[in-house]
C-alpha cells in the first residue's frame, strides 16, 4: 500500500470500519466496509489490483479495471506462466493450466491481464 501510493497511485483497499484509520495512515484514500459495502458497487477505472481473497472477490476484481488493467493474485488459481518460472513438471503445468484456464478465458474476453504472485 505505502509503495503503491508513493508511486503516485489511487490506493483503495476493503476491510473493517475498525481498520479504517490503519489503513489510513498506510496510505489508502479510498476505504470500502466489506460488511456493509460491495466495491464492486464504489470503484472503476483501476489500472492495477491486488486479489487477496476467494475466486468469487477474483472475479469482481475483473469488472473493475479498465481495459488492459492488470489483476495480481496471491490467492490463485496459479497459471501455467507461474509454473514456467519456476521450472514445474510437466503434469504441474498441465495442472496450473487446467486450475486457470476459466480465468484466462475471462480475461481474455475482458482484454485484461491476470498473473499469479506467491
Amino acid at each position: 500500500m505505502q509503495l503503491a501510493k508513493y508511486l503516485g497511485a489511487t490506493v483503495a483497499s476493503t476491510a473493517s470500519e475498525k481498520s479504517f484509520e490503519l489503513l489510513k495512515n498506510l496510505g489508502a484514500e479510498v476505504l470500502i466496509d466489506y460488511k456493509t459495502q460491495d466495491f464492486k458497487d464504489i470503484l472503476f477505472d483501476y489500472d492495477v489490483v491486488l486479489n487477496s481473497q476467494d475466486n468469487k472477490t477474483l472475479k469482481k476484481l475483473f469488472n473493475i479495471l479498465k481495459p488492459k488493467g492488470k489483476v495480481i493474485s496471491i490467492s490463485g488459481p496459479p497459471t501455467p506462466a507461474f509454473a514456467d518460472e519456476f521450472n514445474q513438471t510437466w503434469y504441474v503445468k498441465f495442472a496450473t493450466k487446467l486450475l486457470s484456464s476459466k480465468t484466462r478465458k475471462i480475461v481474455s474476453k475482458q482484454n485484461i491481464n491476470y498473473s499469479f504472485f506467491s
